[in-house]
């Protein structure tokens, strides 16, 4: 899969979250406003119900429901947001913020095919995606705030800040208030990465993992045991004739 850059959400922005068979992180990153309507879509290849939830500072940690912002609780459906699909596996949802006790900072807005909370989805085997959305206050410029910008040694590792998955690397965070921010960064067959980053009012911070491949431990098996008696060493050729004329003698 190619990781698409980030990009700056409007009104309109269209989030196209893909329910392919295994789970996947999407690279992009929503930028909006708190209050503003987020019109979010995508496509489950299974059809049926698509369960959707949010999760992010303040919110319980197994995820929100959108709407009620009520936390979610596995196998019970109506705890989550629920989208169904059409004829041709789209779905399609307007998450109106206005109203909502949301501060601003940076969510993960996640898309199941399974009412599971997010410590769950692994055990009950969701197929599900997920999209970061950094949601400012009203009245802020698109350029006011910091600016984090993350990558790795290796395309497509994903990143987490402040404990939050939010996409793959490289990607690039804006509008972020100052302080320090968490940053993990992992992928299949090396070491995890963490480091701290911090970010200034209107300045931007760069940050690189540099992952390290994990290591494994090779033993050799001598292909011949230790203990086997050495093989007796053959007669020189010379010998032969000297043995059998001494067995003529005889």
């Amino acid at each position: 899969m190619r990781w698409c850059p980030l990009f700056r959400c409007t009104v309109w922005t269209i989030v196209a979250l893909f329910l392919l068979g295994t789970p996947a992180v999407s690279a992009a990153t929503i930028e909006a406003v708190l209050g503003e309507d987020i019109p979010l879509s995508g496509t489950s290849t299974g059809g049926g119900d698509v369960y959707l939830f949010l999760t992010g500072p303040n919110l319980a940690a197994g995820g929100v429901s959108l709407d009620r912002l009520a936390p979610v609780a596995t196998g019970s459906k109506s705890s989550f947001t629920v989208v169904s699909t059409g004829d041709d596996n789209r779905w399609n949802y307007r998450w109106k913020t206005a109203g909502l006790a949301l501060d601003p900072g940076v969510y993960t807005l996640y898309a199941s095919d399974t009412p599971a909370a997010r410590g769950d989805l692994g055990a009950r085997n969701a197929v599900y995606g997920t999209v970061g959305i950094s949601l400012r206050s009203p009245g802020l410029t698109l350029d006011t705030g910091g600016t984090l910008a993350i990558g790795a040694s290796v395309d497509g590792a994903r990143v987490a800040v402040n404990g939050e998955e939010i996409g793959a690397a490289p990607l690039t965070l804006k509008g972020l208030g100052p302080g320090e921010y968490r940053v993990g960064v992992n992928a299949s067959g090396y070491e995890p990465w963490s480091g701290v980053a911090v970010v200034n009012e209107n300045g931007t911070t760069e940050i690189s993992a540099d992952l390290i491949p994990l290591t494994t431990v090779e033993t050799t098996v001598p292909t011949t045991p230790a203990n086997t008696p050495a093989a007796a060493s053959p007669l020189p050729a010379a010998f032969i004739p000297l043995i059998l004329l001494a067995l003529r003698k005889r």
